[in-house]
């Protein structure tokens, strides 16, 4: 199977040239969006605008084609979370993604020297069609023993996620929609907060072409700060 963590490099700086992106106001926050004349990683992919959408309170991702090429989509938080509960609502059913397509629920900091802060949630299968698992939890470095959990999702949304960052622990866990625990799993770390932002993209890995326009809607992103 592929190596995951390819959200390593899911969005290796912050969007470039900040004054000229657009933002979009979703889960009572505002969201960059990522601009089509920022390129690069992850991929290489090519991004748009277009591809993100804001209707009855429910934020949706696209990849589409457009002029014989396929762009993504991403959004990054305009504000820092630091410590607490992270919780993505997906409404969409997520078992049957093209095995090229990746979900990045995730954040990420310009501090290299701690991995980026990069906590992850992915659903992907690394273009490897016949594995049984279609998603993982990453603690970044992902090369690390037990820092990436492979998980497979049945065609049972609406999917919870969530991951809570206390210090010294990152703690993840998902439901479906009848309220079952598909996956829970927990490690030390070292990250302490340092400015990450909230990133959700929809993205090829390595940029392979998929067999169609693929969308994902997400429902709602939730912090919830510890209680002091």
């Amino acid at each position: 199977m592929k190596a995951a963590g390819a959200a390593f490099m899911a969005s290796p700086a912050p969007f470039a040239s900040l004054s000229r992106t657009r933002t979009v106001s979703w889960s009572g926050h505002s969201w960059r969006i990522r601009p089509a004349s920022w390129g690069g990683l992850p991929g290489p992919n090519r991004w748009s605008a277009r591809n993100v959408t804001v209707r009855d309170g429910i934020l949706r991702l696209a990849i589409t084609r457009t002029r014989g090429r396929w762009t993504c989509a991403e959004i990054q938080s305009v504000q820092s979370f630091g410590y607490g509960r992270y919780t993505f609502v997906v409404n969409s059913d997520l078992a049957h993604f093209d095995p090229w397509v990746v979900l990045g629920l995730f954040t990420y900091a310009d501090d290299r020297s701690r991995a980026h802060n990069e906590i992850d949630i992915e659903v992907a299968k690394w273009g490897q069609r016949r594995d049984p698992t279609n998603a993982q939890f990453v603690l970044q470095p992902y090369r690390l023993r037990g820092h990436t959990q492979r998980i497979t999702l049945p065609p049972r949304p609406p999917y919870t996620m969530w991951f809570d960052w206390t210090p010294g622990r990152i703690s993840w866990g998902i439901t479906d929609a009848t309220g079952a625990l598909l996956k829970a799993s927990s490690r030390p770390t070292v990250f302490t907060p340092a400015g990450e932002l909230v990133h959700l993209n929809l993205w090829l890995a390595e940029g392979h072409s998929p067999a169609g326009p693929t969308a994902v809607e997400i429902g709602s992103f939730t912090h919830v700060a510890p209680a002091l």
